[in-house]
């Protein structure tokens, strides 16, 4: 799911207007465990959410900062419409 990009760039197989800065890909935890961004990880889950999904997304949510769910909400615009369930959710969320 990670491996297309160009220069210093992934770029989204599901819509390739959705992009991100390789360097904000992800992080290691205090333990030096690597983890994909959780915006990222939940944009891969919206196109199709399950319900664990659906419960992965509702416990995230209120953990991501403005700029995680605005780089979310446009990306799921981008790639899968206005009529993502979890637009609702994002737009109330945000200012």
């Amino acid at each position: 799911m990670l491996d297309d990009g160009e220069d210093s760039h992934w770029r989204s197989r599901r819509n390739g207007l959705v992009t991100r800065p390789i360097g904000e890909m992800g992080g290691r935890s205090s333990e030096g465990f690597p983890f994909l961004a959780p915006e990222i990880q939940l944009f891969y889950k919206a196109k199709a959410p399950r319900p664990k999904d659906w419960l992965d997304f509702t416990k995230v949510l209120p953990r991501l900062t403005n700029a995680q769910m605005t780089w979310l909400r446009d990306a799921i615009l981008i790639a899968y419409g206005e009529d993502n369930g979890w637009l609702t959710e994002l737009r109330q969320r945000l200012p």
